[in-house]
C-alpha cells in the first residue's frame, strides 16, 4: 500500500445528520482504534445545527484502515445506549484524502417525534395591529405552541415580493429578491412612535379601518407602512447626533449584506423609471457593479431608506427567532423554486436564468391544464461553472434567520416544467433537463412528425393550439417531447388502434421510466453541494407528478418528505396509509394550495364518506358537516404515526372545536392555485391574545399531542 503523505496538521471531519430536535441528547462516534475509543467509549461530537453533528480528527494519528459507527450515549457514564444500525462503517487512507469532509445521515429506527403549526406571517392578527401579520407576532404564536407542547412554526416565504404596489404583490413566491425581507412585516411601532400630530391622527384613522378588515388588505397596508416609514426615517436621520449611532449600525449591515445596496439602488431605479422592466433602464439595463455603487453614493439618501428598512425587518425576525428557540421551538421557512422575472436577482446575474422560458407545474388535481408560474428557468449548465455558488450563498443565507426550511417543488432541482415565453398554458411545457425523443424513435412506431401533431419550437406561432401530439426540444433540433395529456387530443383520436397503442407506450415510456436515472444524476449534481452549506433541518415539497428518483434521492440526502392525508405518492390509493408513513417526513392534512379539511369534507360526499369509513374506520354514514369529533380523530391518528413531524394548517387546528371556527368556511382558504390572479389575503378570524385564552381548546390540543407523544 502506498503510503500516504501529510502535513502535520491534516485532519479529518466527520459530518451525521441526525435529526430529532432533543435536547440533552449525546451523539458520538465509536470504532476500532484508540482514537475511537476502541468500539468501547464513544468520542462526543458536536452539535453545529439542527440536523447536524461533527467532529474533527487528527488524520495522521488515525490508522490507514478502521471501522466505526455512530452511536448515542450517556455522558455520565460514557454508556452507548442507542447503536446505528447496518454493517460497520469503514475508512481507507488510500482512498480518503487528508482534510477530507466525509457526511452521512445516522443509520436506525429513532424515537422522537414533534408536532408543530403551519401559518403565513400575513395572516397572524394581534390585537390593536395594522392590518397584517408581523415578525413580532410570531413571539405570540411562540406562546401559545409552548402553551400546547408544540415544536415548530412554519410560515411561507417573507421575502419582497412588491413590484407593482398592488395586491398582486401578495403573492408570496415571486420574490424581487432572494435576500430581502418584505416589508410589510415590519412592526413600525417598534421602531419609533410617530410624533407629529395630523400625520398621527390620519395613519390611526387609516391603521384602524385596514384592522377591522376580515382579509388583509395589501396594497392599502403596505403603502400605508411604507409612508409611515420614510418619515420615520426622514425624521431621524434630521438629527444627526443621534443619526450617528444609527448610520454606523446601517453601514456595518451593508457591509455584511452583499446584495443589500444592489437591492437599494433596484428599488430606487424602479421609482426612477415608474416601471420594474429593467430592460428599459437604458445604461442601467445591464447590471455593472461600479455603475451601481456610484449611483448608490450619488444618491445616498434614498438608498439608504432601504437599508434602513431592511436592517429593521432582520432584527425584528432575529429577535422573534431567538424568543421562539428560548422556548424550545424551531422557525421553519419556505424556499421558493423560482424567483421573480423582474427581480434584483435576474437583473444581477442574468447569465444564470432562462429569460425566455417559464417555469410551472404539468396538469394535476389543481389544474388541467397544469400552471405557470411566470418564472425564468434556471441555466444550470452556466450555474455549475462556480459550483452554484448563487445557490449556495442563497442555501447560507437562510440559515442565518430560520432553523428548518421546506423547498418548494424540489423536484425543480431534477427537473423543472418549463414552458417557451410566448405561451400561456402548461401543457404545452415539456421537462428540462430531459431525454427527449429522437424523430427516428418517433416514426418507428408508425407515427410521422409534421405539422398537424407537432408545434416546432423554432417556428413563430402566434396562436398556438393544444392540439399536437409533440412538442420540439427548444435546445436540441429534430427532437421531441410528447405533449402531457395527449390523449384528450382530436390528433390522438385521429390515430389509428395500431398508432395509439404505439403513442401510449411511448409516452408511458417518456414520462414514467425514461428519466429515472438521467434525473437522479441531475439533482445529486446540484443538491449536495448546496446542502453542504447549511445545517438546518430540511424538508422537501415532493408533490405533483412524483418521478420514482426523487424518494431515492431524498433519502439519501436525509430530506424529509412531505405526505398529504389526501394526496398519497402510491398507485391506486385514495389516501395515504398513515400507519405507513416513513420516519423522515412531515405529515399534514393540507398545504396552502388546499381547501381545509371543513372546506374538503364537503366537496365530495362519496369520498368523504369512503375516508370516513375506510381511514377513520367508523361506520355507519359519515356527517354531512365536518365535526369536532372528526378533527380530533383525524389530529389523533395523525400525531401516532411515525412521521418525525406533523406540521398542520393553523385552520385545522381551529376545527377541534365548533366554538372556535370562522363562519365562512371560504374565509379560511389560503391559495387556488388554478388561478394565477389569486389575491394571497387569509387573515385569521381570532386575536392571537384571545387563542391563548382559549383554556379548553388548548388543553384539548395539548392532550392530543401529549398522548401521542409528540
Amino acid at each position: 500500500m502506498k503510503k500516504n503523505i501529510t502535513t502535520p496538521h491534516s485532519t479529518i471531519t466527520f459530518c451525521l445528520d441526525y435529526q430529532p430536535i432533543d435536547e440533552g441528547i449525546n451523539v458520538g462516534i465509536v470504532g476500532s482504534c484508540r482514537m475511537l475509543g476502541d468500539w468501547d467509549i464513544p468520542v462526543r461530537m458536536n452539535k453545529v445545527g439542527f440536523r447536524s453533528w461533527s467532529i474533527i480528527l487528527d488524520y495522521d494519528m488515525l490508522p490507514e484502515y478502521f471501522e466505526y459507527k455512530f452511536v448515542l450515549f450517556d455522558s455520565s457514564t460514557n454508556q452507548i445506549t442507542l447503536w446505528e444500525d447496518g454493517f460497520n462503517r469503514t475508512l481507507t487512507k488510500e482512498t480518503t484524502a487528508p482534510n477530507s469532509r466525509i457526511r452521512v445521515a445516522f443509520r436506525g429506527s429513532l424515537t422522537w417525534h414533534g408536532a408543530g403549526v403551519a401559518i403565513p406571517v400575513f395572516s397572524l392578527r394581534r390585537k390593536n395591529g395594522w392590518g397584517v401579520g408581523e415578525f413580532t407576532d410570531l413571539c405570540t404564536l411562540a406562546d401559545w405552541c409552548s402553551l400546547t407542547q408544540q415544536k415548530l412554526i412554519q410560515i411561507l416565504p417573507i421575502n419582497d415580493t412588491n413590484i407593482t404596489m398592488s395586491d398582486s404583490d401578495s403573492y408570496p413566491y415571486r420574490s424581487v429578491s432572494v435576500d430581502a425581507l418584505n416589508p410589510i412585516y415590519l412592526n413600525v411601532e417598534k421602531i419609533c412612535e410617530v410624533t407629529h400630530s395630523d400625520l398621527q391622527n390620519d395613519i390611526n384613522e387609516k391603521r384602524l379601518l385596514l384592522d377591522a378588515m376580515p382579509k388583509v388588505s395589501y396594497s392599502e397596508v403596505l403603502q400605508l407602512k411604507l409612508r409611515v416609514l420614510r418619515h420615520i426615517y426622514l425624521e431621524q436621520r434630521a438629527y444627526s447626533d443621534a443619526w450617528i449611532k444609527t448610520a454606523k449600525l446601517l453601514h456595518r449591515f451593508e457591509q455584511a449584506n452583499s446584495w443589500l445596496m444592489p437591492y437599494a439602488v433596484f428599488r430606487c431605479l424602479i421609482e426612477d423609471f415608474s416601471s420594474c422592466q429593467f430592460d428599459s433602464w437604458g445604461e442601467y439595463s445591464r447590471y455593472d457593479h461600479k455603475r451601481v455603487k456610484q449611483y448608490a453614493k450619488d444618491n445616498a439618501e434614498r438608498v439608504e431608506f432601504y437599508y434602513f428598512i431592511q436592517y429593521h425587518l432582520f432584527e425584528q425576525l432575529r429577535e422573534a427567532k431567538e424568543y421562539l428557540n428560548a422556548r424550545s421551538i424551531l422557525l421553519k421557512g419556505d424556499l421558493p423554486v423560482g424567483v421573480g422575472r423582474y427581480s434584483v436577482d435576474v437583473w444581477r446575474y442574468s447569465e444564470l436564468f432562462n429569460v425566455d422560458k417559464q417555469a410551472g407545474a404539468p396538469p394535476d388535481d389543481f389544474s388541467e391544464e397544469g400552471q405557470n408560474w411566470g418564472f425564468p428557468t434556471y441555466n444550470w449548465a452556466n450555474m455549475a461553472k462556480d459550483r452554484y455558488r448563487w445557490w449556495r450563498e442563497r442555501f447560507g443565507s437562510i440559515g442565518k434567520i430560520f432553523d428548518a426550511f421546506r423547498i418548494d417543488h424540489i423536484l425543480g432541482f431534477f427537473r423543472i416544467w418549463e414552458i417557451p415565453q410566448p405561451f400561456k398554458s402548461g401543457l404545452l411545457g415539456y421537462f428540462s433537463p430531459s431525454l427527449p425523443l429522437s424523430k427516428e424513435e418517433i416514426e418507428a412506431c408508425g407515427i410521422t412528425i409534421n405539422r398537424s401533431n407537432t408545434m416546432f419550437y423554432r417556428d413563430e406561432i402566434k396562436t398556438p393550439t393544444t392540439d399536437i401530439l409533440f412538442i420540439e426540444d427548444p435546445y436540441k433540433q429534430s427532437y421531441y417531447h410528447p405533449r402531457i395529456m395527449a390523449c384528450k387530443t382530436g390528433v390522438y383520436q385521429k390515430l389509428t388502434d395500431e398508432q395509439r397503442k404505439a403513442f401510449d407506450r411511448l409516452y408511458d415510456d417518456y414520462f414514467y421510466c425514461r428519466h429515472n436515472e438521467f434525473w437522479t444524476r441531475s439533482a445529486l449534481e446540484k443538491l449536495p453541494e448546496m446542502l453542504e452549506t447549511t445545517n438546518m433541518l430540511v424538508c422537501g415539497e415532493d408533490l405533483g407528478m412524483v418521478p420514482a428518483s426523487v424518494p431515492y434521492v431524498m433519502r439519501r440526502l436525509n430530506i424529509l418528505s412531505l405526505e398529504i392525508l389526501r394526496m398519497p405518492k402510491e398507485f391506486g390509493r385514495e389516501f395515504v396509509d398513515i400507519a405507513k408513513v416513513p420516519y423522515n417526513s412531515v405529515v399534514s392534512t393540507g398545504t396552502h394550495d388546499t381547501s381545509t379539511l371543513r372546506m374538503w369534507w364537503g366537496e365530495d360526499e362519496s369520498k368523504t364518506q369512503r375516508f370516513y369509513n375506510d381511514v377513520l374506520m367508523l361506520d355507519g354514514n359519515a356527517p354531512k358537516l365536518y365535526t369536532s369529533d372528526i378533527a380530533k380523530k383525524i389530529l389523533s391518528s395523525l400525531f401516532a404515526s411515525d412521521a418525525m413531524w406533523v406540521i398542520l394548517p393553523m385552520q385545522d387546528y381551529m376545527a377541534i372545536d365548533e366554538m372556535f371556527i370562522a363562519e365562512n368556511l371560504e374565509q379560511e382558504r389560503i391559495n387556488y392555485p388554478e388561478n394565477p390572479h389569486h389575491i394571497w389575503n387569509y387573515r385569521m378570524h381570532l386575536f392571537l391574545e384571545d387563542i391563548l385564552e382559549k383554556k379548553d381548546f388548548n388543553e384539548t390540543l395539548k392532550q392530543l399531542i401529549i398522548t401521542n407523544k409528540r
